[in-house]
């Protein structure tokens, strides 16, 4: 009756305590992702940085610049090419500024998930972009005025309407073609110094007027230009930055929380709750999670091998079985995951529906990609201790069953020995 029953409770609670065990261990491998990977900065840091994601940002960026005005008032009044452009707005628009950006928040955010504060604060510090808009389109001015053509002219009423032409193409933001030069009187110099002065407005500095004045004596009309870019390209300096401006809500920081409240047509409160909610199943996962989910295992594991007492071989094999099946089972799904994961990964980020451009739609899937595969090494250790533990129970269990019967050979040979002797007297 004893033997039936355990042997009714085998059959009942080991599948039970099998599919246990296979749900601990899962829980095992999760805990390990979030907490040793999915909670650190330079799991997402190190996937940016081999995928060049910062500046892939950037072209991003010079693509809705290309589809602006904005592109026209950063030329500030010449012709580019695009890889003029990117240089200029990379100068507005440093990838180090978007990684310094991204890291911060990124910071910010895992710090709240952690609960290392209380607050969810993700800002956009946007007001370094617009202050680097004027030093970097006086920067291309001055590079394209001084590469523009120098034309000699035979009278001073030319030099001063084509200078007068010259000097309006580039505040209007039309194409420089040609300069022209003359060797003027001093009173055509002072002429053509109230000319410039009368545009620009900036000849109140000494410094700048003997600059203005020494320029054109010796017939350089492009650094004369040089000399006073800034007040020439005010104007075009202005209406990029109230473009950028009203890009960025007219603001010097960028909320991002009510920015991802607005695109997904929600209040910031709602928002906030499911931050809130985010960090409260990371709290359960962290708080005590790799210590629970192990010390379950190890119950399951336990439990089952008492299924099979008193046989010392059984109790160890059978749970020793099942960790050699998880631990495979595991490695395989690593092997499975490095594989097909960044595919069926890449895939859903190309099907879904983004207002993303082809290029952003491929940062975002490479970067994608590069996470799952740095993820998957998560699963390997868990896998690994769990085929050697399977193992080791296995073989403890064959050697205790061997050292049990051991004695009992010993004693049947002693017994077969004293009867032989017996007869043989």
């Amino acid at each position: 009756m004893g033997k039936s029953l355990l042997i009714t409770a085998r059959v009942l609670f080991t599948p039970v305590l099998f599919v246990l065990l296979c749900a601990s261990f899962a829980s095992c491998i999760a805990v390990e992702i979030i907490d040793r990977h999915l909670l650190e900065a330079d799991f997402y840091l190190e996937a940016l940085d081999e995928n060049d994601a910062y500046s892939r940002v950037l072209d991003e960026f010079l693509m809705e610049v290309e589809q602006a005005d904005t592109a026209e008032d950063l030329a500030a009044g010449t012709e580019v090419s695009r890889e003029e452009l990117r240089d200029l707005v990379g100068e507005v628009v440093p990838p180090e500024w978007i990684q310094e950006q991204f890291e911060t928040n990124l910071g910010a955010l895992l710090a709240y998930l952690r609960k290392d504060t209380d607050e969810l604060i993700l800002l956009l510090e946007v007001g370094p972009i617009l202050d680097r808009i004027q030093p970097a389109v006086s920067g291309f001015a001055v590079e394209r005025i001084a590469e523009m053509t120098i034309e000699q002219v035979r009278s001073f009423d030319e030099f001063e309407d084509r200078l007068d032409t010259a000097m309006d193409q580039i505040a209007a933001g039309d194409k420089l073609v040609v300069l022209p030069a003359y060797e003027m009187t001093e009173a055509e110099v002072q002429q053509a110094i109230d000319a410039i002065s009368g545009l620009t407005g900036l000849l109140e500095s000494s410094d700048k007027e003997a600059a203005v004045e020494e320029a054109l004596r010796e017939q350089d009309t492009a650094g004369a230009l040089i000399a006073v870019v800034d007040g020439l390209i005010a104007d075009r300096v202005e209406e990029a930055t109230e473009d950028l401006s009203e890009r960025l809500d007219e603001q010097l920081k960028l909320d991002l929380i009510e920015e991802i409240s607005e695109d997904e047509g929600k209040s910031r409160e709602e928002t906030l709750d499911e931050f809130e909610g985010a960090r409260d199943v990371v709290a359960l996962v962290t708080g005590g999670g790799r210590t629970l989910t192990a010390i379950l295992l190890l119950l399951f594991a336990l439990l089952l091998g008492a299924l099979y007492l008193p046989g010392r071989r059984l109790a160890l094999t059978v749970p020793g079985a099942t960790f050699i099946f998880l631990g495979a089972m595991g490695l395989l799904w690593w092997l499975v995951y490095q594989s097909a994961g960044p595919t069926f990964i890449r895939n859903r980020v190309n099907n879904n529906e983004t207002d993303l451009s082809e290029s952003g739609v491929e940062l975002v899937a490479d970067v994608a990609e590069a996470l799952v595969q740095k993820s998957a090494n998560a699963v390997l250790v868990p896998s690994v201790t769990a085929f050697v533990l399977g193992v080791a129970a296995i073989g403890l269990g064959i050697y205790l069953q061997a050292r049990a019967e051991r004695p009992r050979n010993s004693s049947s040979t002693r017994e077969y020995a004293s009867f032989s002797s017996s007869a043989s007297r």
